[in-house]
């Protein structure tokens, strides 16, 4: 037993979700931007742009950019724990 997993407190769970809401969130955005922007590229320049063609590529943009979302309680308990262990070896300062 080399190192004990000492538990996350509920500030290092807090910075854990910031955290990874913040980079959720940059991926999210990416995945929607590059959907539409293809979606400009390839088909736009081809046939006349339609409002309810435009309103199934936001949709689906929008569904796709919402998977990596279900990773999230694994991001947050993982980052927590980290936290945790960086705080317990002394990488980190100690919560207030």
């Amino acid at each position: 037993m080399a190192e004990q997993d000492s538990a996350p407190t509920p500030t290092e769970r807090e910075e854990a979700r910031e955290y990874a809401v913040q980079r959720l969130g940059i991926v999210s955005a990416v995945i929607w931007v590059v959907v539409v922007m293809g979606f400009m590229w390839f088909v736009f320049p081809l046939q006349p742009f339609k409002p309810t063609i435009g309103a199934l590529l936001g949709t689906f943009a929008l569904a796709l950019a919402v998977i990596p979302w279900a990773a999230y309680p694994v991001l947050v308990e993982r980052n927590a724990h980290q936290r945790a262990a960086a705080r317990a070896r002394g990488l980190l300062p100690p919560t207030p």
